[in-house]
């Protein structure tokens, strides 16, 4: 995982956590299916009706949580989970769009063995201060 996603070790995870008495997006996470296939997302007839208007419409939330839920068994080391969000428009700056996270949501940051030392121990100090509750584990030897 740290290869693909946190820069060979030299980034940080943040580890969350799903609050049970508050509303978060985080409650709306689900397991991603591993598959050794695409998703069956409808039959031939189903897709000629779908375009000519008649019989059972076909259900568009289906079929996009199929898409987006499914992944190649090839990634189920992974064991990830996904949260696809549908609310309002959240802060958006430049493509990156921004969400609001409760402080208490933060569980934890893990630091890859190749992190900056001095961005690490910035960072720690400010966790320390504004969100105590945030576990730091020791680095590795």
């Amino acid at each position: 995982m740290w290869a693909h996603y946190a820069d060979m070790h030299r980034g940080a995870v943040i580890r969350f956590k799903c609050i049970d008495d508050q509303k978060s997006h985080f409650q709306d996470a689900k397991p991603v299916i591993y598959s050794q296939s695409f998703p069956f997302l409808a039959s031939l007839d189903n897709w000629v009706n779908q375009c000519i208007g008649v019989g059972t419409p076909l259900d568009d939330k289906e079929i996009f949580h199929r898409i987006v839920y499914t992944k190649s068994e090839h990634w189920g080391y992974e064991r990830e989970w996904r949260c696809i969000v549908d609310s309002e428009l959240p802060l958006k700056v430049g493509q990156i769009q921004l969400y609001d996270i409760l402080p208490e949501e933060i569980d934890g940051i893990i630091f890859g063995c190749r992190a900056d030392l001095a961005t690490s121990e910035i960072i720690k100090k400010y966790i320390h201060l504004e969100l105590p509750h945030v576990k730091i584990p020791a680095r590795n030897p």
